[in-house]
């Protein structure tokens, strides 16, 4: 499993493989999502501040797997399975964009 730091801060992770972990979150999309994204009242990537790829600690992969085990309980039997998962280490939402 890898993780994704912003600025030190461990933010998603994801059971891909190294080189589908690298690809998903050095991504044009995934960037941009990020930005998009507040928690705590701030933006989790301002666009700047290098995001690290490194491998998930044994604490962030407990922490997954409860994730991961809690979304399985909610999932319908007709969804298909992803090949991979991400899930955020933050609570964040989507920045809404002022209307004027």
């Amino acid at each position: 499993m890898f993780t994704l730091e912003i600025g030190g801060r461990p933010v998603a992770m994801t059971d891909a493989s190294e080189e589908r972990a690298y690809e998903l979150f050095e991504g044009q999309m995934f960037k941009a999502h990020l930005g998009q994204l507040v928690s705590q009242g701030q933006r989790l990537w301002d666009g700047i501040v290098p995001l690290v790829v490194r491998p998930s600690s044994e604490d962030e992969i407990v922490r997954f797997k409860r994730v991961q085990a809690a979304a399985d309980e909610e999932q319908d039997d007709d969804e298909e399975l992803e090949a991979f998962s991400v899930v955020y280490l933050v609570e964040a939402e989507e920045d809404e964009p002022d209307v004027g």
